[in-house]
């Protein structure tokens, strides 16, 4: 997958990529970014839970971000996890911590 500019996708998810993005500072034009300036509030409403403005963070993600908006780098393996192993595994007692 290539981004505008030739820009890949692991590109963009790097550590290098994502310090980038960051010192060019907020992109006024994505909503990600604005919603994470106000510290809006991102909340884990359940694993198939529709939500009308698209926004349904797994469990992991939220607990990582105190549930508020947050776009960084978080480890992925947990974040894909559904929320009775996230819960079971006592994984967010751990993200709690982080």
């Amino acid at each position: 997958m290539c981004w505008p500019g030739s820009f890949t996708l692991l590109s963009e998810l790097s550590i290098t990529g994502q310090t980038a993005r960051r010192a060019r500072g907020p992109d006024p034009r994505d909503l990600r970014d604005l919603r994470e300036r106000r510290r809006e509030r991102l909340l884990f409403r359940g694993d198939a839970v529709e939500d009308p403005d698209g926004t349904r963070p797994p469990l992991a993600w939220a607990v990582f971000w105190h549930g508020v908006y947050g776009t960084g780098l978080v480890k992925w393996g947990y974040v894909l996890w559904d929320a009775g192993r996230v819960e079971g595994s006592g994984a967010r007692a751990v993200l709690e911590r982080e």
